[in-house]
């Protein structure tokens, strides 16, 4: 699976449990981090690391769209309330796209800082995923 997870900043922890949970489900799992400033711990903790315009700007959004389609991303995480909201009023077009959002309807992150949610949250999202039910269909 190949996560989006925006304004990544100082968010290690849950990207720590992403793995974990990935690692635990043998799932292949490459995150795309994105930040408006370049001095992050997180950075070192993504697959890869952007850095993009602030949020609700339309440069941030021809970003976000720009990075779903080079890495073609399975699913968009926020990271801040900033980007809940973000995501909240994007997540038609974002879903329209292929991409799966985690926004308020998931309860935000806070389920992901225990290792059974992060675990529980990735199954949901295979699951759910166009490429496994794909396979299913073999």
């Amino acid at each position: 699976m190949r996560f989006l997870l925006l304004s990544a900043g100082r968010r290690v922890s849950l990207l720590q449990q992403l793995r974990r949970a990935a690692q635990e489900l043998k799932i292949d799992l490459f995150i795309v981090g994105t930040e408006i400033y370049e001095f992050t711990s997180s950075l070192y903790f993504c697959d890869e690391f952007q850095m993009v315009s602030r949020t609700f700007t339309r440069e941030h959004h021809e970003e976000i769209l720009n990075l779903i389609q080079i890495f073609k991303i399975d699913v968009v995480l926020p990271g801040n309330d900033f980007d809940l909201r973000y995501l909240h009023e994007h997540r038609s077009h974002l879903e329209s796209l292929g991409v799966s959002v985690a926004d308020a309807g998931e309860q935000g992150l806070l389920f992901l800082s225990k290792r059974d949610s992060a675990v529980f949250f990735l199954k949901r999202l295979v699951l759910r995923s166009p490429r496994y039910l794909a396979l299913l269909r073999k």
